[in-house]
Order: structure tokens, then C-alpha cells, then sequence
């Protein structure tokens, strides 16, 4: 991917307004592009804002308290308006403050609002990355399930949630297609975190239907197979086995036979 990226031949953009541990050039460069758009004195009260809430740099005796929040979030109105205008290389740091800005309202919103509020604001970063496209982009967006899927209902109470795939859907209705991926063993856990095993899958299960009679690395349901299906057994939203008709959710399944924790 970089390689190719590196002869334009892909275009690699980020979605989501969270700022993971492996994002340093939102966490180290970001914070004193934005800021130095402000006054000088702005200036200096801001940067150190916007860096602690980038790199998460707060304590027991410097908390994200209300008052944090309210220094944060005027810092970051400040911003966007010193960024509306439409010049070259500022409406991109434009689109990053209303970013944080987002991140910011997510924190401070409750179940199921703050995982709304965290897809819509990916659904606007990839219109505004499509809207300056210089051609007519073969697109890719590599999220989680649950973000992926375009139906939520079914799934342990979250019929609430409106989902980045649902949010596509309907604009781009069968221009979009929804992709789903599980695994039928190996390990998983999170980035420099002890790997977990995999729950053998149960008999009938989507991953144990997709495994079975096969040597292949990687097994792909689609449309037909999945709506033959009907609802069965999986852990592709949560982890955790659940039933539900998964053809609603997804166009195809990838099901990865070992999935391996690096």
C-alpha cells in the first residue's frame, strides 16, 4: 500500500475523528498547525489545549474536567472560524478541527449518541475526501463491523445506532457494498495487548458453515449464500455468538480461517 501510494496510484485518507495511539502526526503536528492559525496569544493557550486532548495527556491532577472541556471546545470554535475560508491548505485544517471538535462532542455524549455522533462525523470526512477527488474514485473504507453493517437492528439492542454503512447506503444505495469480515480460529486483542483465543465456533455457526470441508485461508459468503443462510449464529458484531439475519447487514462475508494477533 505504501509503495503504491507513493507512485499515486492509491490515495490513503483517514475517516474517524478518534485519534488512536498510532496517529503521530495528529497527535505531535496537528495541534500546532491549527493553533498557529490564531493569534499570538491564542496561540499560546491553545496549542497546549489541543496537544493534551491529541496525545490524551491528562492526570488525576489535570482531568478532563467541565472546565477542560469548555477551554477545549472554545480553543477549537476559534479555530474553525479562523479556518472557514476556502484557501489552499485551509480547508483541511478546517475539516481536522471540526475532527476534534466532533471527538470532543462524542466524549461528552452517552450511548447511543456518541456512537452516532462518532459515524456521521466519518460519513462527512468521506464526502468532504470524495468532493475533492480529481477523478471518480474507487473507494475502500476499512472500519468495524458494526460501522460497516448497514442494519443494526438485530444486534443485541441496537436498533438506536445509525451506522456509518447505513449512512452510506443511502447515499450511494447499490453503488456501496457492505463487507463483513470474522475468523474461524487463531487469536485477536488489541495493539501491544496480550492475544486472546478464539471460541471454537459452534456447530451450525455462520464461521463454522463457511470452515467447513474447506483447506482454503479465506472463505467469502455472498448475497446468495448469506440470505440461504438465514439467521444463524456469529460473532461478527461484539465477539460474542449472536443470531441474526446477516444478509441484512452485509452484501458479503470474508471468513478468515486463522486469524493471527501481531
Amino acid at each position: 500500500m505504501f509503495e503504491r501510494a507513493a507512485k499515486h496510484r492509491l490515495t490513503i485518507v483517514g475517516l474517524d475523528a478518534q485519534i488512536s495511539a498510532t496517529a503521530t502526526y495528529a497527535q505531535r503536528t496537528v495541534p500546532g498547525e491549527l493553533a498557529a492559525q490564531l493569534a499570538p496569544a491564542r496561540r499560546a493557550v491553545c496549542e497546549p489545549e489541543v496537544q493534551r486532548f491529541s496525545t490524551w495527556g491528562y492526570t488525576d491532577a489535570a482531568p478532563l474536567d467541565d472546565a477542560a472541556r469548555a477551554r477545549l471546545g472554545g480553543c477549537l470554535d476559534e479555530i474553525i472560524a479562523a479556518t472557514g475560508e476556502d484557501r489552499p491548505g485551509i480547508s483541511e485544517l478546517h475539516a481536522m478541527a471540526q475532527a476534534l471538535g466532533s471527538a470532543l462532542a462524542q466524549m461528552n455524549a452517552t450511548p447511543p449518541d456518541d456512537f452516532n455522533l462518532r459515524d456521521a462525523a466519518m460519513m462527512r470526512a468521506l464526502e468532504w475526501h470524495l468532493a475533492r477527488a480529481k477523478t471518480k474514485p474507487r473507494v475502500i473504507v476499512w472500519c468495524a463491523n458494526i460501522h460497516a453493517a448497514k442494519y443494526t437492528a438485530e444486534v443485541g439492542g441496537k436498533g438506536d445506532l445509525v451506522s456509518l454503512g447505513s449512512l452510506i447506503e443511502a447515499k450511494f444505495g447499490t453503488g456501496a457494498a457492505a463487507i463483513g469480515f470474522s475468523a474461524s480460529g487463531g487469536t485477536h486483542g488489541r495493539l501491544n495487548a496480550r492475544p486472546s483465543t478464539f471460541e471454537a465456533p459452534p456447530v451450525g455457526s455462520l464461521e463454522y458453515v463457511a470452515s467447513v470441508g474447506s483447506n482454503r485461508d479465506l472463505a467469502y459468503l455472498d448475497a446468495a449464500r448469506l440470505a440461504a443462510l438465514g439467521p444463524v449464529a456469529s460473532r461478527l458484531i461484539g465477539g460474542s455468538f449472536i443470531v441474526a439475519s446477516w444478509r441484512r447487514m452485509f452484501d458479503g462475508i470474508v471468513v478468515i480461517r486463522d486469524e493471527h494477533h501481531l
